[in-house]
């Protein structure tokens, strides 16, 4: 199932506006994303902007690493749930304010058109407050699947499995 780009403006029916104001400017890109407008938005199109926040994680730069994610982002991770995009961003700046040296490595990712399926590690040294464990020092390594569903080169929902709760604990040792 393939679908066609469109302009969009966060909760706007842009068909009104336009018919509205004559003079408004559309934008020709999705903010962000990379995608152009009427661009055909496969699975490789959600790959390549999953491989852009994967170097943006890698740069440290927590902020475009969250552009990966839609406003609307629903992201259920194990037993915790973040019902939006603002909640993602604080829990993925914690996570980058707790520790150093990150690396995110996708290891395989298949999908079909909106929806992408990838295999990771995340690497990192734990240097600061983490899930209550002061910095330790020691290295933290954790390894998950991650399902994502994409709507215009965004991630609007994500479901995550990961080993965290036992990278968590050995760091208690």
């Amino acid at each position: 199932m393939t679908f066609k780009a469109e302009v969009w403006l966060a909760g706007v029916d842009l068909a009104q506006l336009l018919a509205d104001d004559k003079d408004l400017a559309v934008p020709r890109t999705f903010p962000s994303s990379g995608i152009q407008q009427g661009e055909e938005v496969t699975f490789e199109t959600n790959q390549a902007a999953l491989m852009r926040a994967v170097d943006a994680w890698n740069d440290g730069n927590v902020e475009s690493y969250i552009d990966l994610y839609d406003e609307r982002i629903k992201l259920h991770a194990g037993t915790y749930d973040f019902p939006h995009k603002g909640a993602v961003a604080e829990m993925y700046k914690g996570f980058f304010a707790a520790t150093s040296d990150l690396r995110l490595t996708i290891l395989e990712a298949f999908g079909d058109d909106d929806r992408l399926c990838a295999r990771y590690t995340v690497d990192g040294i734990h240097t600061g407050r983490l899930m209550g464990i002061g910095g330790t020092g020691k290295q933290i390594s954790m390894i998950g699947i991650t399902i994502m569903h994409f709507k215009d080169g965004r991630v609007v929902e994500r479901w995550d499995v990961d080993n965290s709760a036992e990278a968590f604990a050995k760091l208690r040792i």
